[in-house]
């Protein structure tokens, strides 16, 4: 029963590892090219990525879906039609039956969100050798929320995952926002087509990855 996305995840998987192993040892064996190698390493989520992007539309370029019968569906679970742009940029609209059908949440919802941030944040914090200021993160939680609702946004504090991705990156300062949102800009608006054949599972690896060594090991 499995699908053949499984056989790309896996070998994305394995691939990240791989890449980061080889490029590793060779910062070690060759000290005066480290930073060429740490490069390297840094690129290899865009590397895979495009990889297997450029696999998912030879195989599905003749298959986007468009009819009900087996032949027109893609071979595997790709991201699809993506919008362009921001869909639902308005002023948000305040619904009093919904909100009265959530407020008694609130408390709870705001407490379990505001530990998770610091949560991550101390997290990266350990990893990356710096402390963080909890009433600052807390500012920007509060900002993030009050400017979101206004380009459709959700309620939302840090991701640990697009944290893991960037810490896997070599990001260390919050400048790396800047950099993410003017990338993110060009992406909706001029890229959204590109994205139609990138694999889910291909997505999944990368996460996966970034995720992974944020795992305490035992002998710690």
């Amino acid at each position: 029963r499995t699908k053949v996305d499984a056989a790309l995840g896996l070998t994305a998987l394995l691939l990240l590892y791989l890449i980061r192993f080889v490029c590793t040892q060779c910062a070690k064996r060759f000290p005066s090219r480290a930073k060429l190698y740490f490069f390297l390493s840094t690129l290899r989520t865009v590397f895979v990525i495009l990889l297997y992007t450029l696999i998912s539309w030879l195989v599905n370029r003749h298959r986007r879906g468009v009819g009900s019968q087996k032949k027109h569906k893609p071979l595997f679970s790709i991201l699809s039609t993506v919008p362009r742009g921001f869909q639902n940029a308005a002023v948000p609209t305040i619904n009093t039956s919904i909100i009265s059908s959530f407020a008694s949440q609130l408390p709870a919802t705001v407490i379990v969100l505001l530990i998770e941030h610091i949560a991550i944040a101390k997290s990266f914090g350990r990893v990356n050798n710096y402390t963080i200021d909890p009433s600052q993160e807390m500012v920007a939680i509060g900002i993030t929320n009050l400017l979101g609702p206004f380009l459709g946004a959700y309620p939302a504090t840090g991701s640990f995952s697009r944290t893991a991705i960037k810490s896997k990156a070599g990001v260390r300062t919050p400048l790396a926002g800047v950099i993410t949102a003017i990338v993110v800009l060009l992406a909706i608006y001029a890229l959204p087509a590109v994205f139609f054949y990138i694999p889910n599972a291909a997505l999944s690896a990368v996460i996966i990855h970034a995720v992974g060594d944020l795992i305490t090991p035992p002998n710690t």
